[in-house]
């Protein structure tokens, strides 16, 4: 087509001859504003940028059949074979519950959370910074460089809510902090802020839900 192609967009705008998109660049720490001057533009979108409406109705696309031959030749990466993860329970990307945790938790603080999370039927998340430390697995981190989640409750405990965190888990519905910071960047995008400490805080958070489920 000869267009210009914007990838990895987090919003896009179209104008007459100009459109504006937002990127996210540097592992997430930068947001991008760029303005593409052409009468057309291709575009892919981050994972959860946009939220997504059921189709209704029929309209005149057609769904065209193509069936490339390709040999090994053609291909510059080979699937040697497939490990999973290991892990069991609900998918972090898919999970309507996520509880995360960041550096506020501590190395030895994640077991609460698992807790919660189990008892709210989610999954368990955490900070670039956790995974950093290896404290938690890479497969848990939401972020940028990590797994993007558009829940329907986001809980977000001892993270301050770095650029490329915060790229990964904005698009959930209601999103929950606790921190001992008031002032931390989390609790600017927090439907609902709780100062506190995360080893007071969950084990109480906790003990709420099992009494509300009896």
């Amino acid at each position: 087509l000869d267009e210009p192609f914007a990838a990895d967009c987090t919003s896009i705008t179209l104008g007459d001859g100009v459109s504006t998109v937002t990127r996210n660049r540097w592992a997430g720490n930068v947001l991008e504003d760029a303005r593409v001057h052409a009468p057309m533009l291709i575009a892919s979108t981050a994972l959860h940028a946009f939220a997504s409406d059921p189709v209704t109705g029929s309209g005149p696309a057609a769904v065209v059949e193509f069936a490339p031959e390709l040999t090994d030749a053609d291909l510059a990466v080979r699937i040697v074979d497939r490990v999973g993860s290991g892990g069991g329970g609900v998918s972090l990307a898919e999970a309507k519950v996520v509880v995360s945790g960041g550096r506020g938790v501590g190395e030895g603080g994640f077991g609460p959370l698992e807790e919660l999370a189990a008892l709210l039927g989610g999954a368990v998340g955490c900070s670039r910074v956790v995974t950093s430390a290896g404290w938690r697995p890479h497969a848990e981190q939401v972020g940028q460089t990590g797994t993007k989640v558009a829940p329907d409750l986001y809980i977000a405990i001892g993270i301050s809510g770095a650029t490329q965190h915060i790229a990964g888990c904005k698009n959930a519905k209601t999103m929950i902090a606790i921190n001992t910071d008031p002032d931390a960047t989390i609790m600017s995008f927090a439907d609902y802020a709780v100062i506190g400490d995360a080893a007071t805080v969950v084990p109480a958070l906790v003990d709420a839900v099992r009494a509300a489920k009896s």
